[in-house]
């Protein structure tokens, strides 16, 4: 796994770590194979806060659970492409 995806992965999941405090967890939905192994337990040793993390295949299935509404996700990692038309949906917010 490339070091940038995983320091990409881990700055996501900490600027999410001030929502999740007062739960002691982040929800993230995110590709399949996106992060290295240890990265969601270095983020728990490090903050102290636990991350769900549920994975998705394709930008259709992402856009298909987004618009169904309360997802629950704190973090959402979709691509570019589809970044603006989810944003315009009013599925994910900035």
């Amino acid at each position: 796994m490339p070091k940038l995806l995983t320091t990409t992965a881990l700055a996501a999941l900490a600027a999410s770590a001030g929502l999740a405090q007062a739960q002691n967890v982040v929800n993230v939905y995110n590709w399949s194979d996106y992060i290295a192994e240890d990265t969601l337990a270095n983020f728990t040793a490090t903050t102290g806060i636990d991350a769900n993390y549920d994975v998705y295949d394709s930008n259709d299935t992402l856009e298909a659970r987004m618009l169904a509404g309360s997802s629950g996700f704190d973090v959402v990692v979709p691509t570019g492409n589809y970044l603006q038309r989810q944003i315009a949906a009013g599925s994910i917010s900035r």
